[in-house]
């Protein structure tokens, strides 16, 4: 069975509701436990409350002209793990990107 959006929405916010752990939680429902974990990551990764204001952390930036002919890459450190991307990457994917490198 094909789930919504908002219907997923609606069986994460029951579990977190919940003391059960979410293997007896999905059993319950018929939910596979690796579909229902990744819907709870999806949701809390883009849920407004995951991207508070104060989250945001601005950075320094130099603006150096690229050579003629030369590909535009853009490079970030992060968590002593280089990253080289071409511009006009989607920003939301690099976004996701670094927020999880952060994390791990």
């Amino acid at each position: 069975m094909r789930r919504t959006r908002e219907q997923w929405a609606a069986l994460v916010t029951a579990f977190e509701q919940t003391d059960q752990q979410a293997s007896r939680f999905c059993a319950s429902r018929g939910i596979r436990a690796k579909t229902f974990a990744w819907w709870r990551w999806r949701l809390r990764d883009t849920s407004p409350r995951s991207r508070n204001r104060d989250d945001v952390k601005l950075l320094p930036v130099a603006v150096v002209e690229r050579e003629s002919g030369s590909d535009a890459r853009v490079v970030l450190l992060v968590a002593d793990i280089e990253i080289r991307f071409d511009l006009g990457a989607d920003v939301d994917y690099v976004a996701a990107l670094v927020a999880r490198l952060r994390g791990a």
